[in-house]
């Protein structure tokens, strides 16, 4: 049975069988394998349903798209952002606005997307009763907090309750007038390279036209990134989820060094009022598990085509059919056919990350990842894929303090 609670459906234990499977068990049999092709469409199912819960029933209206939902700045402000204060609309402020620029993690680097994280009201809330945002209170945690179930040597921070949950969207800034550029990660015709494979290196490109002016399906030749692109395949921007740039967002966005440059590198300009945000990449994360449940979404043009298009419910309505999702909630299963530890990312978030050891970033897994998020700060990368290396991992160091799977938290603004 499926239970809504604060925005985030919840499934039950038997989604978790696979979290609890010992890493060394075989799975050279055929019965093996089937279970595990049955885990991976539950999870999918699930991660599925959790997406449901939280778009508007709207579909890709801008109206009501994740009310309810507190940005990044406003979780880790000074003062109850509830409180007599004016609040920021939607989206807010991108990621790491809010942190001191020492203690910004680089998420934009050479292929920067407009990017910003959000929590529900449940998060909100409990990171704001426990003071998670004073780099104080970490540093109190760390003194005298309760040690990691997980691993003992290290402190944690008080557990989120299980309807929490957190989301990171990226968005591709869009023309109001004519077409603008945008790629399409087609994972078979990519060369994926050691040193990453951002956006500039995808193979294909789609046109994205916000007025409607063009007849045929096809466009003109497009340049982007120094490559030019005789005829992409023109788009409509209604097949995106989108919203629209005014006046006062422009400015908070372009005030933004990684904003900034993702607008310029696709526009050749600054956005500016009645531009348009569209919807590319998003990560949900649930606390839902010891781990967090992990989906991730991101747009295609041909949304009905391979594994990532599965499971799909029809409920889902309006330009979010257009979205392909993988999910995990364990770093090591269900393996991958050839035996390996779970891959699960997004093209728009992590494709571009090196190999720093154990692969780039399109072998990477979520839970790998933000299972190292701890206090003090401390860098995200190398991307990581399989179960922890505490001994070999500078961020499992005795005395850290977990936080949750969430790297918001282990870059706190206030001091």
């Amino acid at each position: 049975m499926h239970k809504k609670i604060g925005g985030v459906v919840t499934l039950g234990v038997l989604f978790f069988v696979v979290a609890s499977a010992t890493p060394g068990q075989s799975r050279d049999s055929e019965l093996d394998a089937h279970r595990e092709v049955e885990t991976l469409q539950r999870q999918r199912a699930h991660a599925w349903t959790i997406l449901s819960s939280i778009v508007p029933a709207s579909g890709n209206k801008q109206a009501g798209l994740f009310s309810g939902w507190f940005n990044e700045a406003e979780v880790f402000a000074a003062k109850d952002q509830r409180i007599g204060q004016r609040r920021v609309p939607f989206p807010g402020l991108p990621i790491g606005s809010s942190a001191p620029a020492e203690l910004r993690l680089n998420h934009y680097g050479d292929a920067p997307l407009i990017t910003f994280v959000h929590y529900n009201f449940p998060a909100y809330r409990h990171i704001r009763q426990h003071q998670l945002y004073r780099e104080d209170r970490l540093q109190e945690i760390g003194r005298a907090g309760e040690n990691d179930a997980t691993f003992p040597s290290m402190k944690t921070i008080p557990p989120l309750p299980s309807n929490a949950a957190a989301m990171m969207t990226g968005w591709w800034p869009i023309d109001a007038k004519g077409l603008t550029p945008m790629p399409v990660w087609d994972p078979h015709t990519t060369e994926l390279k050691a040193g990453g494979n951002n956006y500039t290196s995808w193979k294909r490109m789609v046109a994205i036209e916000a007025d409607d002016s063009f007849a045929s399906e096809q466009s003109p030749a497009l340049v982007f990134a120094g490559r030019t692109f005789p005829a992409p395949r023109r788009v409509r921007l209604d097949d995106l989820v989108h919203v629209k740039v005014d006046r006062s967002m422009a400015l908070r966005l372009m005030a933004d060094t990684g904003s900034r440059k993702a607008a310029v590198l696709v526009l050749g300009r600054p956005l500016q009022a009645g531009d348009y945000l569209a919807l590319v990449g998003l990560h949900i994360f649930s606390a839902e598990s010891l781990t967090g449940i992990w989906g991730t979404f991101w747009w295609h043009d041909q949304p009905m085509e391979g594994s990532f298009a599965q499971d799909r419910p029809d409920g889902m309505k309006g330009a979010w059919r257009n979205y392909l999702m993988d999910t995990t909630s364990d770093a090591m299963l269900p393996r991958e056919p050839d035996g390996s530890a779970r891959i699960c990312f997004n093209p728009w978030f992590e494709a571009k990350f090196p190999d720093g050891g154990q692969g780039t970033g399109v072998t990477s897994n979520c839970v790998s990842c933000h299972s190292r998020a701890s206090y003090p700060t401390i860098d995200f990368l190398p991307v990581r894929r399989g179960y922890p290396e505490p001994l070999n991992d500078p961020a499992f160091a005795t005395g850290r303090v977990r936080t949750g799977q969430l790297w918001s938290v282990a870059n706190p603004p206030v001091r």
